[in-house]
C-alpha cells in the first residue's frame, strides 16, 4: 500500500524576494525516509515552488542509502493549474546503494510556473532502510506574466 507523507517543513518557506536581496531563487528541500514505512508508488511533498520563479537547476542529493523515486511537480491548486508532471526532473532514478553519498542534476529545461506547484517525488520501490534525501532548488524569480 502506498503512503503519502509530507516532509516536516513543507509549506513554512517564506520566500525572501526584494531589491536588497536581489532575484536569485535556491532553496533546500528535506525528507527523511524511516525504514519500511515508504513503499513502491508513495508520494513524498518535498515543499512548494512559488510561482513566477524560473528554475533552471535541481540537484537530488541521498545520504547513500538506498530507494529509487522520480521527482516532479504537481499544482497546489488543481484549478489553477499545471498540468501534473510527476517525473519533470527524474525519472526513476536509483538513488546509492553502498552507503556513498550521491548528487544527480537534473537535465531538464529551464521551466517557470504561473501558479505554486507542490515539489513532489514518487518512490518507485521501497526503502529497506533509513535514508534522507535533499533537493536543491536554484532559480530566479521572473515574475508572472
Amino acid at each position: 500500500m502506498s503512503v503519502i507523507v509530507y516532509a516536516a517543513d513543507f509549506g513554512k518557506k517564506l520566500v525572501r524576494s526584494n531589491v536588497e536581496g536581489g532575484n536569485a531563487f535556491n532553496e533546500s528541500y528535506k525528507y527523511v525516509f524511516v525504514a519500511a514505512t515508504v513503499t513502491t508508488g508513495s508520494t513524498v511533498f518535498y515543499g512548494i515552488i512559488p510561482a513566477g520563479v524560473e528554475i533552471n537547476r535541481v540537484q537530488l542529493l541521498t545520504d547513500g542509502s538506498a530507494h529509487s523515486e522520480k521527482l516532479g511537480y504537481t499544482p497546489v491548486d488543481s484549478n489553477d493549474g499545471p498540468a501534473e508532471v510527476l517525473d519533470y526532473w527524474f525519472a526513476a532514478t536509483t538513488l546509492g546503494s553502498d552507503g556513498t553519498p550521491l548528487a544527480i542534476n537534473s537535465i531538464a529545461l529551464p521551466i517557470v510556473f504561473n501558479f505554486p506547484v507542490k515539489l513532489v517525488g514518487t518512490t518507485s520501490a521501497a526503502t529497506a532502510s533509513a535514508s534522507t534525501s535533499h533537493v536543491v532548488v536554484s532559480g530566479k524569480v521572473v515574475g508572472v506574466p
